[in-house]
């Protein structure tokens, strides 16, 4: 055997014993603890071979191939913005058939009202599913209230909610009332048009037209129709009488003959 194959031999033979002895955790460990922590990495071990932190601290040690304590989690403390207090409330308008009065009071978490904030106010309806209608908005004044009429569209309950979008150091602020309306608008009515007999009479006249249109159309092309047929015919008739004139002729000539 050559001096090649040998060397490729003995490789062999060493690279299968080091897998087995890595299959060994005794032998592993006899190992790292022989050649030291770093040259037992290199060894593809069945565990892992973990530093004992504990050690350096003079604690006690961890025992071999257990897990490594897990790091203290370190509490951060949430940083909340805080909002404005909203309060919204409805009142019967001066005029029974002015509606309502939407209010809304924003109150800073001083005590403080705010002032000149853009308040704006909805009310959920189910128009292809639930959604939030816009009533209208308005701006606070120095007393942090921000007021708007509104008139129903039908009696019964009612849910308000008055938004406010977020300002300097204040977060958005979101407030919701219910209330029971006895008024409301009344129904959509069309107003009468001066013209609005002829406006519905015009669909009627305009389908006679048409209609009289077509009619003199189809009545001119079944005249065409029947001129033509006529005419082909004359021809045919002339044919016959030519023929029936020509054969006593020709009789009466066999005859002379």
């Amino acid at each position: 055997m050559t001096r090649p194959k040998r060397s490729l031999v003995l490789l062999a033979v060493v690279a299968l014993a080091l897998t087995l002895a890595s299959r060994n955790d005794a032998v592993v460990r006899t190992v790292a603890d022989l050649l030291g922590p770093r040259v037992a990495l290199f060894v593809p071990a069945r565990v892992t071979l973990q530093a004992d932190p504990g050690a350096a601290h003079g604690g006690n040690a961890a025992a071999p191939g257990a897990a490594a304590p897990a790091a203290p989690a370190v509490s951060r403390p949430s940083v909340s913005v805080p909002s404005a207090t909203t309060t919204v409330t409805v009142q019967p308008g001066a005029k029974l058939e002015a509606g309502y009065v939407l209010e809304a009071k924003l109150v800073m978490p001083n005590g403080k009202p705010l002032n000149e904030a853009v308040v704006r106010f909805y009310e959920p309806v189910e128009l292809l599913g639930d959604r939030e209608m816009l009533i209208g908005s308005a701006v606070t004044d120095g007393q942090g209230r921000a007021s708007l009429a509104y008139l129903p569209a039908r009696l019964g309950g009612h849910e308000i909610i008055a938004r406010s979008a977020a300002r300097d150091q204040l977060a958005a602020a979101e407030g919701h009332t219910t209330f029971e309306a006895t008024v409301a608008a009344r129904p959509y009515r069309p107003e009468h048009q001066p013209l609005s007999a002829f406006s519905a009479a015009v669909p009627a006249v305009v389908g006679l037209i048409v209609l009289g249109v077509w009619g003199l159309i189809a009545f001119a092309l079944f005249g065409t129709a029947r001129s033509v047929g006529a005419g082909a015919r004359v021809p045919v008739e002339g044919r016959h009488a030519q023929l029936a004139t020509a054969q006593p002729r020709k009789k009466a000539r066999e005859d002379l003959a």
